[in-house]
């Protein structure tokens, strides 16, 4: 049996495949924090639109579910009496 070592450093990723997609999903990343702060029109808030909402909504997601594991939820609906 051969004891390896097994790098799996992020920087040391050595296939240009996985290296292309690493860099396009910092892109992706790159474009949701843009598009927080810079509101475009047309074409361009489009391209903006999608990597922007996809990011928000997956960071809601988890902020809530830390809230609900922590029971830190803030209770902002009141029952209406019928």
């Amino acid at each position: 049996m051969h004891n390896k070592q097994v790098n799996t450093s992020f920087w040391m990723v050595t296939l240009p495949f996985n290296q292309i997609f690493i860099i396009l999903q910092l892109f992706f990343y790159a474009v949701a924090i843009l598009g927080n702060f810079v509101k475009f029109h047309g074409l361009l808030g489009k391209i903006f639109y999608l990597p922007t909402y996809l990011v928000n909504s997956n960071l809601a997601t988890f902020v809530g579910f830390h809230s609900f594991l922590t029971n830190k939820q803030l209770h902002v609906w009141e029952r209406v009496r019928r």
